[in-house]
Order: C-alpha cells, then sequence, then structure tokens
C-alpha cells in the first residue's frame, strides 16, 4: 500500500496530496460524528452554540430587514449594544457575504459547511507553499503535521476565528514570494484586509509570521544581505499591507474603540518580571489546541538549525525559540491580556518550515544527532520542571519525548531515516484523534430544538398582539439562547460576547441584586429576578422550567414553552419627577437600594436630590443555624464550610411564610481555600434561582463573592430550599429582607412612558412622544455609551449616565417629541481612512504600473498562486 502511494506521489505529487489529505480529513470528520459523538454536528457545545453560528445568524437576520450590512447598533441584545462588540463573530468577514444570498439555509449549517472546507483548503495550500521549500514526500507529511496540529481541526468546530482566517493567511504567504508586480501588490492588500475583517484578534500574530517569512525568503535568496538590503526587497510589499490595514480601518478602527471601553478584564495578573524572564513552557506550542499544537519533532527541529542551520535557518529557528521562551512576546500578541500559546497558531507555518529544513538535513545525513538529542532531553526534561502542560500534554510529551529519542537513534544507526517523517505523522494524527475526545459537540437534535419554529411563533404572536414596544426575558434554554433573537422587535437584556457595554455588565452583575450562574463574566443570562426584568421593561419572558415570578401571568404556551407576561414592567423609556443623586443612592443599604431604582431616577452626584426614600424593605430573621443538622455543613465562628464529595440538600424553615413580598437573601461564598489543585467552581441555589463563583484558577473568573438572591412568587414561601454543589468552600453572612410587593405593582405609578414608533424595524435609532406630567429627568433603560445622538422637540440635548448605567437627561413638564440615534465612535473617521486607503492603493498601483515596475501577466498571476506543475 505504501509502495503504491509512493509511486503515485512521484508520478503526481500534487493529486495524491490532494487525496490523501481530503481522506485524512474525512477520517477525522467521520471518526467525530460518527464514534466520539454520534448524532452530533459540527459544531462545540463550548461557545459554537451560542456565539460563533448565533451572532452571525442575528446579523444576517438585521440585513435581511433594515438592508444595512454595517449597522451602528444592536437594540436587541444586551439591553442595546454598540455593533462593533460583536465585530469578532464576523460582522465583516467576506467568506459570510454568499450567506447573506441563501436565505434558506441557516447560518448554523452554512458555518459548519465553511469550517469544513477552510480547513480542507488551507491544507492543501499549505502542501504547495511547501513545495516551494522542500522536495519528496516531505510537503506531504508537513501538510499532514499542519492538519493534525492541535488547534487547527479542533477551533474549526469551537473558537472558529482562531483559525478561519488561515485561506487568506497563506494567501499572503504565497503572494509575497516573487518580485513586486502590481498583481502581487494588490493582492498583498486584498489578502491583509481580508484577515483584518475575517479575525482582527489574530491579525497581528499573522502579519508577524508574513513579515518573519519575507526576512526568511531574502535570507535565502542571498545569504549575505544586510538589513538595508532586506528593507529595499520588502518595502513595497509592507507598504501594500500597510494600505490593505488601512482599507480595514472601517471595521477594525471602531471595534478598537470598542474594546478599550467594553473588554472585561480577567483575573491574570502578570509582572515585569514574569514578561522578561525566560521560561521553558512549551505548552505554548505542543499537543494542545490553544497552542500551536504541534510535536516534540520541533523542539528537535529549531535545536539542530539553531547550532548548524544557514543563516537564514538560524534567523528562523531564533526567533521561534525567543518567541516561546519570553512570556512577553505571546502576552502582547494576546492583547495584553494575559500568556496564552494561542498566540502562536499562526506561526504554525513557519515552525513547519523549520521542521521541513531539519528533516530534509537528516534524510541526508547532515545532521550530528547526537548532541541534538542530548539538548533535546535537556530542554523537554526543563520543560517538565516548568509546569506549563495540562495533564494530556503532560502524557502526550512523555511518551513523545521517548519515542522520538528512540526513533532518531535507531532510524539513524539502521539508515532507515523515511521512518521518522511516518512516525511524526502519526504522532501528530493521534495529537488530533485525542483532541477530538476533548470538545463534545452539539447534537443535532439540540441544534434543531433552537431552530423550532415553536418559541419563534409564540413570541411573533405575542410581540403582534401588543403595540408597544417592550423586552422579552429570554430565558427559554439559558445559554444555548443567549444571543437568539427571533425579529428585530424582539429586545432583550441576554448577550454573550467578549466585548460588552461595561456600565451595563456591572450593573447586570453587581448593582441589579442579580444573580450569576455563569463561569464566564462574559455571559449575561436573563437573571430569574423580578426587579431587574420590571425596570429593564421585560413584559415578557419565553421559558421553559423556570418558576413563575412574582405578578406574571401566562399569556401563550406549546408545549414545554411558555410566555408569561410582568404587567408592571416599565417602559424602555419613561419621565419620572422623583429623583436621587447617586451620592444618596450609594449610601443606601445594599438591600435597599433595589426598592430606589424601582421608585427614583437615578442621576448623576452634581445634580444633588434626596428622592424618594426607601422604606418598604424590612428585616427577616431567618435561622440559618439549622443548616448543620446536614452532612457536609459545619458552623464555626458563623463561618459555614461545606466539605462534600456529593451535592448537598437542605431546606431552612421560614417562621411565617411570606406573602404578597419579594424576599431578598445575600451571602458570601469563598472557594479560595485548602489544597489549590482541588479548589473548585462553587454553586448554591436558592428555591431554583442558582448563584455560581468560578474556580479562583481560572481565568476567566467572575469574582462572583457575593451571592445575591431576589425570590419572588405568587404563592406563599415557607422556607428556602437550598441545594450545595460538592467541594471545599466556606459560605458566610448569610442576610435576608423582605421588600413590599406594592414596590413592584407600583413602579410604573410614578412615571410618564415614551410611547415609541412602531411599524419600522428597530434599527440604529428609536423615537417616540412623551406627555411628562412634572419636570423631572428622562430614562432610556439602554446602557449608556459614547455615540448617542439624542433630540429633544428637534432640539440636540446632552446625555448623562443615569440609574447607574443607562441614558436619561432633564426634561420638563408638557409634550415632548425624543428621537435618538447612534453612531458607533470612530465608524465616521474609519469610513473615511478607508476611503483613503482605497484611493491611495489605486494611485500608487497606477504609479507603479506606469513606471514600467509593476507589468505583469496571466503567468505571473499563476505564479504568484504557486500553483504550478501538474496536479
Amino acid at each position: 500500500m505504501i509502495r503504491k502511494i509512493r509511486e503515485a506521489y512521484g508520478r503526481r505529487p500534487g493529486l495524491t496530496a490532494i487525496l490523501l489529505l481530503t481522506g485524512a480529513f474525512v477520517f477525522i470528520i467521520a471518526f467525530d460524528l460518527l464514534i466520539v459523538n454520534r448524532g452530533g454536528v459540527w459544531g462545540s457545545t463550548l461557545d459554537w452554540d451560542c456565539q460563533h453560528f448565533a451572532i452571525p445568524e442575528y446579523l444576517r437576520m438585521r440585513f435581511f430587514e433594515t438592508k444595512d450590512k454595517y449597522p451602528d447598533f444592536a437594540f436587541q441584545l444586551g439591553g442595546g449594544q454598540n455593533i462593533y462588540n460583536f465585530a469578532y463573530y464576523g460582522i465583516a468577514n467576506p467568506l459570510y457575504i454568499p450567506a447573506y444570498f441563501m436565505p434558506g439555509m441557516s447560518m448554523a449549517l452554512y458555518i459548519q459547511l465553511l469550517s469544513i472546507a477552510e480547513v480542507l483548503v488551507s491544507s492543501i495550500m499549505i502542501f504547495f507553499l511547501f513545495r516551494k521549500h522542500l522536495s519528496g514526500g516531505i510537503p506531504l507529511v508537513l501538510a499532514l503535521m499542519f492538519l493534525f496540529a492541535g488547534p487547527v481541526i479542533l477551533h474549526s468546530h469551537r473558537h472558529i476565528m482562531f483559525v478561519n482566517y488561515y485561506p487568506f493567511l497563506l494567501g499572503l504567504f504565497f503572494t509575497v514570494r516573487g518580485r513586486d508586480s502590481v498583481v502581487r501588490l494588490a493582492l498583498v492588500s486584498l489578502l491583509t484586509y481580508c484577515i483584518m475583517c475575517t479575525s482582527y484578534y489574530y491579525s497581528v500574530g499573522s502579519f508577524a509570521a508574513v513579515g518573519l517569512y519575507m526576512i526568511f525568503l531574502c535570507l535565502e535568496e542571498e545569504p549575505e544581505i544586510g538589513f538595508k538590503g532586506i528593507v529595499s526587497r520588502i518595502w513595497k510589499k509592507i507598504l501594500f499591507a500597510f494600505i490593505g490595514c488601512v482599507c480595514a480601518a472601517r471595521i477594525w478602527l471602531p471595534s478598537l474603540a470598542a474594546i478599550v471601553h467594553g473588554r472585561a478584564s480577567t483575573s491574570v495578573s502578570v509582572s515585569i518580571k514574569e514578561l522578561i524572564v525566560p521560561t521553558l513552557n512549551l505548552g505554548t506550542i505542543l499537543y494542545g489546541a490553544y497552542s500551536a499544537g504541534l510535536t516534540s519533532i520541533v523542539v528537535v527541529s529549531v535545536i539542530a538549525l539553531v547550532r548548524r542551520g544557514t543563516r537564514s535557518e538560524r534567523f528562523l529557528s531564533g526567533v521561534l525559540a525567543v518567541s516561546v521562551l519570553f512570556p512577553g512576546v505571546a502576552y502582547i500578541f494576546n492583547g495584553t491580556m494575559y500568556v496564552d500559546g494561542k498566540a502562536f497558531i499562526p506561526f504554525i507555518p513557519l515552525m513547519l518550515i523549520v521542521c521541513g529544513r531539519f528533516f530534509a538535513r537528516y534524510l541526508e545525513g547532515k545532521v550530528n544527532v547526537r548532541p541534538v538529542l542530548w539538548v533535546f532531553i535537556a530542554v523537554m526534561a526543563l520543560s517538565f520542571a516548568d509546569g506549563g502542560y495540562n495533564r494530556m500534554q503532560t502524557a502526550f510529551a512523555a511518551a513523545d519525548t521517548v519515542l522520538i529519542f528512540t526513533a532518531i537513534r535507531i532510524c539513524t544507526k539502521k539508515n532507515k531515516r523515511q521512518i521518522l517523517l511516518v512516525l511524526t505523522a502519526v504522532i501528530s494524527f493521534a495529537v488530533s484523534i485525542s483532541l477530538c475526545f476533548m470538545d463534545p459537540l452539539m447534537k443535532k437534535k439540540d441544534l434543531d430544538e433552537m431552530y423550532s419554529s415553536v418559541p419563534r411563533e409564540l413570541a411573533e404572536d405575542v410581540l403582534d398582539g401588543d403595540e408597544g414596544i417592550y423586552r422579552f426575558a429570554e430565558g427559554s434554554t439559558s445559554e444555548n439562547t443567549v444571543n437568539m433573537v427571533y425579529r428585530t422587535d424582539y429586545l432583550t437584556t441576554n448577550i454573550y460576547s467578549s466585548l460588552s457595554n461595561p456600565y451595563f455588565r456591572d450593573f447586570r452583575f453587581y448593582s441589579s441584586g442579580s444573580e450569576i450562574g455563569t463561569r464566564n463574566n462574559a455571559v449575561h443570562l436573563q437573571p430569574l429576578n423580578i426587579v431587574f426584568n420590571t425596570f429593564m421593561g421585560c413584559r415578557y419572558r419565553l421559558t421553559k422550567n423556570d418558576p413563575d415570578l412574582y405578578g406574571e401571568t401566562l399569556v401563550a404556551s406549546d408545549g414545554d414553552y411558555r410566555v408569561m407576561k410582568n404587567p408592571n414592567a416599565l417602559p424602555i423609556g419613561f419621565a419620572c419627577g422623583d429623583v436621587m443623586s447617586k451620592d444618596r443612592f450609594m449610601r443606601l443599604q445594599y438591600e435597599l437600594q433595589q426598592e430606589a431604582l424601582l421608585t427614583n431616577i437615578i442621576v448623576p452626584r452634581k445634580f444633588d436630590s434626596e428622592g424618594v426614600k426607601p422604606d418598604r424593605t424590612k428585616r427577616l430573621d431567618i435561622d440559618f443555624n439549622d443548616l448543620t443538622d446536614y452532612d457536609g455543613i459545619t458552623l464555626k465562628n458563623r463561618l459555614f464550610t461545606i466539605n462534600s464529595k456529593k451535592k448537598v440538600k437542605a431546606r431552612v424553615e421560614l417562621d411565617e411564610p411570606v406573602v404578597d413580598k419579594v424576599l431578598i437573601v445575600t451571602a458570601f461564598a469563598d472557594n479560595r481555600i485548602g489544597d489549590i489543585a482541588y479548589q473548585s467552581d462553587v454553586i448554591l441555589k436558592i428555591n431554583g434561582v442558582s448563584n455560581k463563583l468560578t474556580d479562583p484558577k481560572w481565568k476567566y473568573n467572575n469574582s462572583n463573592y457575593v451571592f445575591s438572591y431576589i425570590i419572588s412568587s405568587d404563592e406563599p414561601v415557607t422556607g428556602l430550599d437550598m441545594e450545595f454543589s460538592p467541594g471545599y468552600y466556606n459560605i458566610s453572612g448569610f442576610e435576608a429582607y423582605t421588600m413590599e410587593g406594592s414596590v413592584i405593582t407600583g413602579a410604573a405609578s410614578n412615571k410618564d412612558a415614551l410611547i415609541i414608533d412602531s411599524g419600522d424595524p428597530v434599527g440604529d435609532s428609536i423615537s417616540g412622544n412623551i406627555n411628562v406630567s412634572r419636570d423631572g429627568w428622562f430614562c432610556f433603560t439602554i446602557p449608556y455609551d459614547k455615540g448617542f445622538r439624542i433630540k429633544v422637540d428637534g432640539e440636540e440635548v446632552d446625555y448623562y449616565r443615569t440609574d447607574l448605567a443607562f441614558i436619561g437627561f432633564p426634561i420638563s413638564a408638557g409634550e415632548h417629541r425624543v428621537e435618538l440615534e447612534y453612531i458607533a465612535p470612530m465608524h465616521k473617521e474609519g469610513a473615511y481612512i478607508s476611503l483613503g486607503g482605497v484611493i491611495a492603493a489605486v494611485l500608487l498601483l497606477i504609479v507603479f504600473g506606469i513606471t514600467g515596475r509593476g507589468k505583469e501577466n496571466v503567468k505571473d498571476l499563476n505564479k504568484t498562486l504557486d500553483i504550478d506543475g501538474k496536479i
């Protein structure tokens, strides 16, 4: 069999490679979908199901209704968000454009097919790229190593932006080869533009990789070349790459503004010393999905070429070694958030070129393997001591080190050097297969349920029957549907995005009294909080299994789905004469702030006002000491310690039922105790409301040390049914309060509603009429941001941050016309800069064409693509 493949490869290497790469990829797809994840689809249960197709689906739906390809504002998610908070998920991805002409195909299916095609095309492209540097079977082995690299296949169905730019990146690798023709320079700008639009997070690493490749090519062609010579060879390509970035400014400039304003912090702190002190954390490039994901042969290759390579080989190997050794490099490429190996994913082609050069030298017998192998053993041993591997990486590193060391010794001694190539491909394949087991895929039945017509039809029937504009509380399937939008007037407070409005994030998590039931502080699920729902104007709630909340009535149902109506929900825009300044609000005790929020508009400190003081929230005495009656819970110095290997279910009885009131419970949680290796998430559920504190070791720790519960029901509450998660942690400071139900039912009584114009899809603007009964303030429960333009009776007015996180301004009594429009910060500037970039590119191409320095023809285009020879 191997002989036949070798013979076929010798006759038609291109066609044989394409067939083998396709066959290998199809095998992994079949293995993953039919064996590991039977009944699955090519999409992970981690993020893909709720972000990577749901947000593009929303953007496409917006386009179908508004015909606006590049909107500025998303009223439908997160209470109202800058659209560039979602730029990471494909707002400008050129490969998504065909889906806009396929309304009959779901984005979930389109992105699955696209992701598979991107991996296969990239693998074939990289094979032809390596054929420009190497001969024999080495290019095919390297292409297989790329295909089997940890992040390539796995992230085609998990975090697709980690790898979906690769066709453009490899196109750029092809294009920077050869002379500076007009075709090549134009393609440099175009491909640079496409990389920026597809995955701006990886654009910096991609451009750095291409820059290193260009220098490598210069050193290959002229080993004695100096700095000036390199600059003279590549400056035009760098110029047109820069112009490509300028042309993409209408995307990346407002996205950068959104990042500066809205990026959530991580729990990871990195010192200057940690960034500049070298470390042998090879977990950033070996075996993992969040690394370059290659095998230890890259370490052998770097050692061998740094020691005895050509100038170009030593340069490339040395730069890669320094990048891995110094954590500051990964820190910079990760946007100064943390040190993470995923920053090295764009460098995989460069690492494979180093591997290929080592293979070529080794097969020719030009490597002194003994010193290389002993240095390799020392490096791997030090990397184990460094502790940068996870459990799977540790197992692979140990086995791979032994196998490669033994294989090179034996293959060299018996002159069977070709075996090393086969072994390397096999080890890479084993890594790829193992990662399949690590990533559970979404089941087709769950995807079908997300696209089910039942919730969509329920929502549409309810919306069609209500002339007002209110929000929906989306709670039907928790995280799966956090970004689900059924149509443009389906407005929610939910959002799951790496970027979001910081004021709304703080309000949702820390000021509204709502529970935090997720590990990630980027996930804003609809809380089971009647105060939050009422304030945010959630008149309707789509749910399946959640309990009913105070004052709600059932208005529609179909199967397991129910739509509950909250008649007390405030309008999205309202005026109120009762105003409390922020400093007075912040001096209130925590349990009184919920009442103050519903009875006043909270205005900036400089507008000093006392407002309506809360007087309907009272302390409730509950004896929580009864929790010690349950196994696994102990009490010492008013500190409850949970130490249990299974869930602990407990009930605390109330002295008398809570009727027609809202129950507020708070507690403090701490899992930073005991052995750090056994610290884990903490979950405490009370009467169906769940709070979670993330494992302190996790970089996206939600820091939810204060557990807050707002428990409401039309039925009397006779006790607290509590469920403690397994683990070893502390819970302390239990307190309970009741708030009169009249705070909820009377929330709208002192407010005048904005009657929002209906009939048009909700786009970047909203307007309506209001009759204000007394002088006071107007509040839009739309998260505060720069970029709004507000007019009252045709006159533009200044606006302020009211109610801690939203938009407000003073307003006088009488009838008024209110208009709000949003233009994303730096959008216009980005559009002008992009236009300038296009003009500059055209003019420079004309100049180079006229001067004869860039004449090209069809043959030159073929050379640019580097697909020559018979396939």
